[in-house]
């Protein structure tokens, strides 16, 4: 395309929705800073001209058209990614996550393996932008396909784009039809769960490898074997806030062990909005840090403060990354991140860092990027200042911040017998701040305005798994006998925050095959929620589940159960582990059921060792319950985990997408 005909083209569709805007109603916007309602019509002010910058057409991901743009007077960018006429079947996907520049070619294949054409933006949150582009696109394939009749569309997003389909569902009307909320989070999850786990670092590190092996397949289960009653307290507390006591097998990163914040990446906005926060903690009755406890005696044996100065400063991994040592490295109670301010000569901040502390290395890793002013003051002999009073007082915000719904009933564990907060309250609720910030307003209400179904994982510490039955409760309060026919609750097990293909989170225990896949679960979703606005097909029955103290279960017989996961079951002659001498054969059964309605079995995968070399099973077609027996020796003594993976779909062995997978693992003990 030339530049002349791109720009005529840009001012042509500037043109076309500048006359739209004199003839649609804008969208209205209710008082008192609340959400904008958006219906099929309406124009939303902010976004009110589109303009195309580009328009071409491609043979790759998929052949077809793609057309990018953005919305005048912003930096709000567009993109839609059209397949060609015959491949499209009346509908469009949008998946949503804030500032995502460009679209997965992944995603795009799956749309138009389903029929749809894709909408995608670079939204910061919200989902005013989102409706802006979807409705924009509706015009674009009206003309490209050559139709005036009813164009389906259905938005879906994980993490932080739940909260933008949140957004959509909530506070939109004729826009899409469907959405799929996934790992969602609530008013409650940023920042609480990520300083919850810090929480459990502080106190609970030095004991990780016992509660991991507890929770093992064919571990003990006493998770609180050896600890102290403050240690027992402070798991009680974490595990009945929502953090998943499976979710310890991989300590490392449920403690944030290898994360370079520590998980107190939103630390800043506590010190933004809550400044005299820290002086209250260390010194006011109620708080941590002046408590009269053993809890409180460790809180102030880890802390530092003081000056030191640079030894030694080494370029590290990265462009502006340093490893830097001070002269007085910091004593072995010292809990980690801490804030590290460089000096200047005259005494000024030249800046300050949140850092952790490499123990073997005996350094801290500093990241200058967007700070050259501390850049350049990183020399050796340069004073520096190493204090960890906020970030040990952050571990315990989520105290002051319980929400004041009951519904939260999670939250009961900071709560005395009245119903009221044990500790006192701060404001402003962070938490509820952010999420309203990036829903676009949005109050979780449970007033749905087009079919849902929610999907939350069992092993998700980011995304406590209450989550989303906490709002699917919310759905079912609000909407009454209406609720069946507009929503689910899907509860996976053997998965955990991250899509994708996943390797135990990229954690240390990267090698040992644990999780699921559970994109296709995701994208199953998505299909039966089109099928359902579409064809009037309900979607399979919401998991049931059990919650009890911050804890979600789900039964182990797939009818009982629901949803669309396979129910696997693996076993050494009855139980999850054995003790054998090597060479001695080890026999392991596998039984796996899918529930009605969620197709057949189409893989049996095994591994051996429990790493991620999976072989293959053969499987007679059209199968919904399989047996089947593998018999393994091993040669070298060790502990390992055999694992088996069964994967399940509606369409068959030639569909990549949607297909549908759970895992089950034991414990084999080589002498």
């Amino acid at each position: 395309m030339t530049l002349l005909r791109r720009r005529s083209l840009a001012l042509m569709t500037t043109f076309v929705m500048s006359s739209s805007v004199a003839i649609a109603s804008p969208c209205s916007s209710p008082a008192n800073g609340a959400a904008m309602l958006i219906d099929a019509t309406c124009v939303d002010p902010e976004f009110a001209k589109p303009i195309i910058d580009a328009k071409e057409n491609i043979s790759t991901p998929i052949k077809g058209l793609r057309v990018s743009g953005h919305f005048e007077g912003s930096n709000a960018r567009f993109q839609f990614v059209f397949p060609e006429k015959e491949q499209w079947d009346g509908r469009f996907y949008q998946q949503v996550y804030p500032n995502t520049p460009t679209v997965a070619d992944e995603v795009v294949k799956f749309g138009a393996n389903d029929g749809a054409y894709t909408v995608h933006t670079a939204s910061s949150g919200g989902y005013r932008l989102d409706a802006a582009a979807a409705k924009f696109a509706k015009t674009i394939a009206a003309d490209y396909y050559g139709t005036s009749g009813r164009i389906f569309g259905y938005v879906y997003g994980g993490s932080g784009g739940s909260y933008q389909v949140i957004g959509a569902v909530e506070n939109t009307v004729g826009v899409w039809d469907g959405g799929v909320p996934y790992v969602m989070g609530t008013q409650t999850s940023i920042p609480n769960n990520f300083f919850i786990r810090a929480f459990a670092r502080l106190v609970l590190s030095r004991h990780a490898s016992r509660i991991s092996d507890a929770v093992a397949p064919g571990g003990s289960g006493d998770v609180y074997s050896g600890l102290s009653t403050t240690e027992q307290g402070v798991l009680s507390e974490v595990s009945e806030l929502g953090v998943p006591l499976r979710g310890w097998e991989d300590a490392t990163y449920l403690l944030g062990l290898e994360e370079g914040g520590g998980l107190l990446g939103f630390l800043g906005s506590v010190q933004a909005a809550d400044p005299t926060y820290v002086e209250d903690f260390w010194s006011k009755s109620g708080y941590l840090g002046a408590e009269a406890s053993e809890l409180g005696n460790l809180v102030r044996a880890s802390r530092v403060r003081y000056d030191s100065v640079l030894k030694s400063v080494q370029p590290g991994n990265g462009d502006g990354v340093f490893e830097v040592q001070v002269e007085q490295a910091p004593p072995e109670s010292a809990f980690f991140p801490v804030e590290l301010t460089v000096l200047k000569k005259d005494g000024t901040q030249a800046g300050r860092i949140l850092t952790m502390y490499d123990r073997v290395n005996r350094s801290f890793r500093i990241e200058t990027a967007g700070h050259p002013s501390l850049a350049e003051a990183l020399l050796v002999g340069a004073r520096v200042r190493l204090d960890n009073s906020w970030p040990l007082a952050a571990t315990t915000y989520h105290r002051h911040q319980v929400p004041e719904s009951s519904d939260f009933t999670a939250w009961n564990i900071l709560r005395d017998s009245r119903g009221q907060p044990r500790y006192p309250q701060r404001t402003p609720v962070l938490a509820s701040g952010i999420a309203q910030s990036v829903t676009g307003g949005s109050t979780y209400s449970g007033d749905l305005r087009f079919k849902a179904i929610i999907v939350s994982n069992l092993l998700d510490v980011d995304a406590f798994p209450w989550h989303g039955a906490w709002y699917h409760d919310r759905v079912k309060s609000t909407l009454g006998a209406r609720a069946d026919q507009m929503s689910r609750l899907w509860l996976n097990d053997n998965a955990d925050h991250l899509d994708g293909q996943v390797i135990a989170s990229g954690s240390a225990d990267a090698q040992r095959l644990r999780l699921i896949n559970y994109t296709g679960i995701v994208q199953q979703a998505v299909r039966d929620v089109s099928a359902w606005a579409e064809k009037g097909t309900p979607p399979a029955k919401s998991t049931a589940y059990r919650f009890s103290k911050g804890q979600m279960s789900v039964p182990a017989n797939a009818s009982a159960k629901g949803g669309i996961q396979p129910v696997v079951t693996l076993s050494l002659r009855g139980a999850r582990q054995a003790r054998v001498r090597t060479g001695t054969p080890v026999e392991l059964r596998v039984q796996a059921r899918v529930p009605a309605g969620a197709g057949n079995v189409i893989a049996v995968e095994w591994s051996d060792t429990g790493d991620h070399q999976l072989v293959s099973d053969r499987v007679a077609p059209a199968q919904k319950r399989i047996t089947a027996v593998r018999t393994v020796t091993f040669d070298k003594p060790g502990t390992y985990y055999p694992a088996v993976m069964v994967t399940s779909t509606r369409l068959g062995n030639d569909s990549r997408f949607g297909r549908v997978s759970n895992l089950a693992r034991v414990r084999v003990v080589v002498e």
